[in-house]
């Protein structure tokens, strides 16, 4: 009786899909009209499992609630990630007709928006949407008032814009980056430590009677120096570019040099 009973519990197990459940759970939220909640579900649904169906779904609830700039974000999503092993939604043509007509009653404006350089990976929010409803570089429909776009990169300062929109004309937007700063403080940091080394190594080398509490201060404080700045530069810094300064220290028999390089 036992093993069987630890069979049926594990089969149990298998086919659980919390993710299906959510969905559910979510699609009798929107019967019931509490569109908000509904959404939600849709959405822990889709970070359990990234699918079509799921994006699909949220787009239909934003629809009901007359949010066309957010459901057509979703349903671009959905038709993105169909595929024969996730289809989408037979009702996906019929939403898409649906929020077709309802934009253009709306008279929303087409904003393209565009990041530069276009190297870059980047994700883009507005100041209306969820905070966790963000975008990449898209043309999209905005209906008419004040809007913030803010757009984030990895090793970048995030960039903002202000889009207003007091009709249906087109507008293009573009979110420039600047270029990554120079992490050039912990190089600064580690040669420092590096040549404060080689110092207290020369001391201690060419000195006759080198005096034994410089010696040791001079190893401790170019030894933590050092250590700091290799810490920073692997861990805080280790996105650098291949362009950024490289510092270097040495030492001779009558000088300590430190060396400042880079490529143009």
């Amino acid at each position: 009786m036992l093993a069987m009973f630890v069979i049926s519990a594990t089969a149990h197990v298998v086919r659980a899909d919390p993710a299906q459940d959510l969905a559910a759970r979510g699609e009798a939220l929107a019967r019931d009209g509490r569109l908000t909640e509904a959404i939600d579900a849709f959405k822990q649904a889709d970070r359990l499992a990234p699918r079509a169906s799921h994006a699909c779904l949220i787009a239909l609830a934003y629809i009901r609630r007359e949010l066309w700039t957010q459901a057509d974000l979703f349903l671009a999503r959905c038709r993105e990630r169909a595929s024969g092993r996730d289809p989408a939604p037979d009702w996906l043509p019929l939403a898409e007709q649906q929020l077709r007509k309802a934009s253009a009653a709306a008279q929303l404006a087409p904003i393209d928006v565009r990041v530069e350089p276009t190297s870059v990976h980047a994700a883009i929010a507005i100041s209306s949407f969820s905070l966790d409803e963000q975008f990449g570089p898209r043309k999209l429909q905005l209906p008419r008032g004040h809007h913030v776009l803010v757009a984030t990169a990895p090793d970048r300062a995030p960039v903002r814009r202000i889009v207003e929109v007091t009709d249906a004309s087109v507008q293009r937007v573009v979110l420039r980056f600047d270029e990554p700063a120079t992490p050039l403080a912990p190089q600064l940091l580690a040669g420092i430590g590096g040549a404060t080394l080689a110092t207290g190594l020369g001391y201690h080398v060419f000195v006759r009677e080198p005096r034994r509490n410089l010696t040791y201060a001079l190893y401790g404080a170019g030894g933590a120096a050092l250590l700091t700045g290799l810490v920073l530069r692997y861990t805080v810094y280790r996105a650098a570019p291949e362009d950024a300064p490289r510092i270097s220290a040495g030492v001779g028999h009558d000088a300590t040099t430190v060396a400042v390089e880079w490529l143009r």
